[in-house]
C-alpha cells in the first residue's frame, strides 16, 4: 500500500509539474523533494492517511522541506520554477491528501483480513504478535496451526507462519504439506521486521543458525560514510546560529561550563569521547547528588540541540549520523551481564540518530525491558545495515525533531 501510494503521487506530481513548467529535469526535482519531505513526516503510514487534520499538519511540514531543498536546486541550476509554481503545488498536493485520507476510510475496512496460522508457537512471543496486531489494524487473523497437517483449514490469503527455526518432524510435514498446496510459507524473522522495523531477542533465540551468518561480521557502509560527511556539513553551516544562542543561553542561566564530555564505546567497542552541549546541573535532593535538567536545557533535550557537537565525532571517524547510539560504561557492564546478543549493536558504526531513536521512546532509565526494546531496534538496523535504510532514518529524524518527540 504504502509504496503504491508513494508512486501514484510521484507519477501525478511530475505529470502536474511537467505541465506548469514543461522542463523534466524542474518537475523531477520538485517531485522528488516532495515525496521526500512527505516520507520524512510519515504521511504514508495508515494512522496518519486515516486522518485528514493529521495529514495536513505532516503535509506542511513536509512542503517546507520539499521546497527547501528545491531553493537549492534553483539556485545551483537555474531552474524555471517561480513563486506561481510552488503556490500551484501546495493547492495540488493538499487536494491529493484530502482524497487520499478520504478513499483510505472509505475503503479500508474493505480491505480483507489475511488468515495467519502460527506453526511452532509459544507464549514468549505473545507481545510480539499483539504489536502485529496493532500495527496492522487487525487486518490479521492470526490462529496457531493445527499439529495434524491433514486438519490445516485450507482458504485463500492464508499463510504458514514458521515461529522457530529448528522443528519437530510434524511441524516439517505440516511445512511441507502447505508448500504442495500452494499455501504461502513465511518465517517469524522476516515477518516481524515488514510491520514492526525491529529484531526481538525472543526471535534471535528462536533461530540461532539464521542470524549467526546475518551477524558474522562488522559491516561498513562506504556511501554511508560519503554522506555523513556531507550532511554533517551542510548542517553544522545551517544549525551554527542555532548552536550559538544556545551557547549564549546555557551561559547566562547559570554561568557553568557549556560543554558536556563523556566516555562511550563505538564499533566494535573502541572508546571514544563525545561532546554535547550541557543541560543538566547535579543538585543535592534529600542527602544525595542527582541529575535535574536545566530550564534550557529541557528545550535543548527535547529536541536535541544539545547533540549537534557531535557532528565533530563525526568528521573524526569516530561516529556516524545514524547507527545505534554509543553506550556509557555503565550502561554496556549492566546490558551485556542481563541481555543476550547485546554486543551485536556495536558491529556498525554509532550514531546521532538511529532506528531506536526514531521508533522507540528515548530511553533513560537503566531497565532491562526498557534496553531489551531498544536493542530490537538496533538489531533491525545492524541486520539491514545499508545507505536505503541509513537514509530513510534520516528522514524520520526530521519528524522526530521537528515535533519534539525526543527528550
Amino acid at each position: 500500500m504504502k509504496k503504491l501510494l508513494i508512486a501514484s503521487d510521484f507519477t501525478l506530481i511530475l505529470c502536474f509539474n511537467l505541465f506548469l513548467t514543461k522542463n523534466i529535469l524542474a518537475s523531477s526535482i520538485m517531485a522528488v523533494s516532495l515525496i521526500i519531505g512527505f516520507y520524512s513526516f510519515g504521511i504514508y503510514t495508515s494512522s496518519v492517511i486515516k486522518s485528514f487534520n493529521t495529514s495536513l499538519v505532516r503535509m506542511i511540514s513536509g512542503i517546507m522541506i520539499a521546497f527547501f531543498i528545491v531553493f537549492i536546486f534553483i539556485f545551483v541550476f537555474r531552474l524555471p520554477i517561480n513563486r506561481f509554481h510552488f503556490l500551484y503545488n501546495i493547492f495540488f498536493v493538499s487536494l491529493i491528501t484530502f482524497l487520499q485520507s478520504f478513499f483510505y476510510r472509505a475503503f479500508y475496512n474493505k480491505i480483507p483480513t489475511e488468515k495467519i496460522l502460527r506453526l511452532a508457537y509459544d507464549d514468549e512471543l505473545s507481545e510480539v504478535f499483539q504489536e502485529i496486531t496493532v500495527a496492522t489494524d487487525g487486518h490479521l487473523k492470526i490462529i496457531d496451526c493445527p499439529d495434524d497437517p491433514e486438519k490445516v483449514f485450507l482458504e485463500e490469503n492464508t499463510t504458514l507462519l514458521v515461529c522457530r527455526g529448528k522443528l519437530e518432524d510434524k511441524e516439517s510435514e505440516i511445512v511441507t504439506f502447505c508448500i504442495e498446496k500452494g499455501i504461502n510459507v513465511e518465517y517469524l524473522p522476516l515477518y516481524i521486521e515488514k510491520y514492526l522495523y525491529r529484531t526481538p531477542v525472543e526471535v534471535i533465540k528462536r533461530f540461532p543458525e539464521y542470524y549467526s551468518i546475518a551477524f558474522s561480521e562488522s559491516k561498513v557502509n562506504f556511501s554511508n560514510k560519503v554522506f555523513d560527511v556531507l550532511i554533517s556539513s551542510l548542517v553544522l553551516i545551517l544549525s551554527s546560529p542555532i548552536i550559538l544562542l544556545s551557547i549564549i543561553l546555557i551561559k547566562l542561566e547559570d554561568g557553568k561550563e557549556i560543554f558536556f564530555k563523556q566516555k562511550r564505546y563505538g564499533m566494535n567497542g573502541k572508546i571514544f569521547y563525545v561532546y554535547k552541549l550541557r543541560t543538566m546541573n547535579r543538585v543535592q535532593e534529600n542527602g544525595e547528588y542527582v541529575d535535574k535538567p536545566t530550564k534550557i536545557g529541557k528545550i535543548l533535550r527535547k529536541f536535541r540541540i544539545n547533540e549537534l557537537p557531535q557532528i565533530f565525532n563525526i568528521f573524526k571517524g569516530e561516529m556516524s549520523l545514524v547507527g545505534p547510539r554509543p553506550d556509557i560504561e555503565l550502561n554496556i557492564l549492566f546490558c551485556e551481564g542481563q541481555i543476550p546478543f547485546y554486543h551485536i549493536r556495536r558491529a556498525v558504526p554509532q550514531g546521532i540518530t538511529g532506528n531506536a531513536q526514531v521508533l522507540y521512546e528515548y530511553v533513560d532509565r537503566l531497565e532491562k525491558e526498557t534496553y531489551s526494546k531498544r536493542l530490537s531496534y538496533d538489531i533491525y538496523f545492524v541486520k539491514n545495515y545499508s545507505f536505503s535504510l541509513y537514509f530513510t532514518t534520516l528522514l524520520r529524524t526530521v519528524e522526530t525533531v521537528v515535533f519534539g518527540r525526543g527528550k
